[in-house]
């Protein structure tokens, strides 16, 4: 998954790691080249409150999307309150890739993502990112009731 030297670098430089949590990311262990797997870790199930403790002292959030240009992914209003770097990987014209522009976090294609996760990494910081709260819970109910 990551063999590149460069970003290599970058993760040991910045003493990062990837936390995967699901059931559904168990899949990408098996991908994962044993030589760079000390930067990752997998938890099946973690009770929500810790999740979320765990998004709020992260560094950044990644969104795996899907290849559809329709698909809107829950996580991103999650990641966009919360504050912090985003890195979106999937189809760039869905509305969860123009979310997280809108949040100036990272998208990227299939295609293109070794720059991109690069650039992501690279510019990675726990300072926060500027907040966006054009898709808070209190700006979402004040578009709707402008709409009745």
């Amino acid at each position: 998954m990551v063999k590149d030297e460069e970003v290599q670098e970058i993760l040991l430089e910045k003493r990062l790691k990837f936390l995967f949590v699901g059931m559904k990311n168990y899949f990408m262990k098996e991908l994962i080249d044993k030589s760079i797997s000390h930067f990752f870790e997998f938890k099946e199930y973690i009770p929500h409150k810790e999740a979320l403790q765990l998004m709020v002292d992260s560094s950044g959030l990644l969104i795996l999307g899907s290849n559809s240009p329709q698909r809107l992914n829950r996580k991103v209003f999650e990641y966009t309150v919360l504050n912090k770097n985003i890195f979106y990987l999937g189809n760039v014209n869905s509305p969860t890739a123009r979310i997280v522009q809108e949040y100036s976090g990272v998208i990227s294609d299939i295609e293109t993502k070794k720059d991109k996760i690069i650039e992501f990494l690279y510019n990675l910081t726990n300072e926060k990112v500027q907040i966006n709260l054009k898709y808070s819970k209190e700006k979402l109910v004040e578009k709707l009731i402008a709409q009745l």
